[in-house]
């Protein structure tokens, strides 16, 4: 299943204005949200994907975040908890 969501994270680009046709590795609901933070200059960052339905997800780290894709700034993470809901992150092991 790692690898599943490791493979959804790689197509969010492609998706932004389609997210609602993403399925979740793990449940199969369309509830994809993704959030990008990281340097506005450089674009680097790291990536979180997560299903709203089942609260499982990846955080994927130092990734260049695609110039089609909105982001937040490392300086503004102090409200995240607000943004990212608590999740089971999805481990290698699975």
């Amino acid at each position: 299943m790692f690898n599943e969501w490791i493979r959804l994270a790689s197509v969010i680009p492609d998706y932004i204005d389609k997210l609602d046709e993403l399925k979740c590795p793990n449940c199969k609901h369309n509830e994809i949200h993704y959030v990008y933070v990281g340097d506005l200059e450089s674009r680097i960052g790291f990536e979180v994907v997560w299903c709203n339905n089942c609260l499982r997800g990846i955080q994927i780290s130092r990734v260049r975040v695609p110039e089609n894709v909105s982001m937040l700034s490392f300086k503004g993470t102090e409200n995240l908890d607000e943004i990212i809901p608590k999740f089971k992150p999805v481990t290698p092991e699975e």
